[in-house]
């Protein structure tokens, strides 16, 4: 599990624009289990209740991790939401949908 100390990150559409720029905290975590899970989970609060929608993603170390579901936050108090969502990375698609590709090799001499 790694720990981001980035100060912003930018959370885009599927078209590329941004459409939040959320602190990382201390909650975020990058999470990497071989054949298992690839996701970063963010973690914020804000006086805005804002749906995520499906497809919106990051770009963290060079790699892209989508949002699978629309994510909407959880409110905290009367003032303020939580925000925790998934982003998952491309690999990790296959895993959560419990498929395997298969592999097709054939070796020959």
């Amino acid at each position: 599990m790694k720990i981001y100390e980035t100060i912003m990150i930018d959370i885009k559409n599927i078209q590329g624009d941004t459409i939040l720029s959320v602190p990382i905290t201390e909650e975020c975590v990058h999470v990497e289990e071989l054949m298992k899970s690839d996701y970063v989970e963010l973690s914020w609060n804000s006086d805005q209740n804002e749906e995520i929608p499906v497809g919106a993603y990051i770009i963290l170390d060079g790699e892209k991790y989508s949002l699978l579901d629309p994510y909407n936050p959880k409110q905290k108090n009367e003032v303020e939401f939580q925000y925790k969502p998934q982003l998952v990375h491309s690999t990790g698609f296959y895993v959560l949908a419990g498929w395997e590709p298969e592999c097709n090799t054939r070796i020959t001499r």
